[in-house]
């Protein structure tokens, strides 16, 4: 198993999120950064596209979810985002990083991180 890693750094994406009546009524940025730990070796042999995790499939698919609906809580799209990409694509660890930018004013951002394995198949 390598080290390597692909990341997708800041993402925006307009989304139906929130807990407060004003959030239901308004789109709002959300931030999406992910890392995605995938053996980059036989891409970089083949230099082959077929050999390597496509980035616009990733957004694609990151996007698909934040606009599937209205999303209530950040924890909710970070952990539906790591499981679409989980069962997506051939990767054993995830990191999924979501915020709202500014949110609370004053250039506050709040962010939820998590982190995810694929679950081992017997």
């Amino acid at each position: 198993m390598s080290d390597d890693y692909i990341e997708i750094q800041g993402l925006e994406i307009d989304a139906s999120i929130g807990v407060h009546g004003f959030e239901q009524l308004l789109r709002q940025k959300v931030r999406v950064c992910v890392r995605l730990a995938v053996d980059v070796q036989q891409a970089a042999r083949s230099d082959q596209l077929e050999d390597a995790v496509n980035y616009v499939r990733v957004v694609e698919q990151i996007q698909a979810v934040v606009q599937t609906g209205h999303i209530r809580l950040l924890e909710t799209l970070a952990e539906r985002i790591a499981q679409g990409l989980l069962q997506e694509f051939a990767l054993n660890w995830i990191r999924v990083e979501v915020s709202k930018p500014h949110i609370l004013g004053r250039g506050v951002d709040v962010r939820v991180v998590i982190e995810r394995r694929r679950a081992h198949e017997h």
